[in-house]
């Protein structure tokens, strides 16, 4: 498809509604207000354009950043390439797909490494996020994970906001992921107590890793 089908199909399915849904969770620049439901769809039809990914990136519509982490050959990303994307991003649903694109990359571990005691908030959240990339993998050992837990209990207090949603996400997948961790989390979620995180205008909560890692155990078991 090309660039200029692509946004006016965008902008063809882009709402009101869902344009003040997302101001309320910080996206505030060009928008069309498209739902997730009809970019899962073009996802499909895409498939895998790099060409047309960088394109859509480069737009700057936040829609269309979205579907670009959706359809870009992971094989093609470079850390220059990441770095110029993750300095472009000023909110965190934009942070999350990125994440996610970067998760299914080669780059997951040195994202890692690099971006997970970085001060700003959108390169730790990802490197947090490659955290429970890494656990949901099964490719956290008892001993990485316990490190992992001894990192997020000196750092979350300070940490940016974000990242503390991501560190609390990855505490979850740390214990529900690996059933070796799951007393270290509980333990370690006792120390901390709620994390805190402010989640805009929104009804969103973070959730209580305890109560949520009981919640995959029992998915597991069914």
């Amino acid at each position: 498809m090309l660039l200029a089908e692509v946004l006016a199909h965008l902008e063809a399915a882009g709402s009101e509604q869902t344009r003040k849904t997302y101001a309320r969770h910080g996206i505030t620049g060009e928008c069309f207000g498209v739902s997730y439901a009809v970019l899962g769809q073009l996802r499909k039809k895409v498939k895998v354009d790099d060409s047309l990914a960088l394109e859509l990136w480069a737009s700057g519509i936040h829609d269309a950043r979205v579907l670009a982490c959706m359809v870009t050959d992971t094989a093609a990303l470079t850390r220059v390439r990441i770095d110029s994307m993750v300095d472009a991003i000023d909110n965190y649903a934009l942070a999350g797909e990125l994440g996610d694109l970067i998760a299914r990359s080669p780059l997951l571990m040195e994202v890692h490494d690099a971006w997970r005691c970085d001060p700003a908030e959108w390169r730790s959240a990802i490197g947090w996020r490659m955290v429970s990339a890494l656990a949901s993998k099964g490719n956290v050992s008892l001993d990485v994970g316990r490190a992992y837990l001894s990192e997020i209990e000196a750092g979350v207090a300070s940490a940016p906001n974000r990242t503390r949603l991501a560190m609390n996400s990855a505490m979850i997948a740390l214990g529900g992921y690996n059933t070796c961790l799951f007393e270290d989390v509980v333990a370690s979620s006792g120390r901390l107590g709620p994390i805190n995180v402010d989640h805009g205008d929104t009804g969103c909560k973070t959730p209580d890793p305890v109560m949520y890692m009981q919640k995959m155990r029992a998915r597991q078991k069914a």
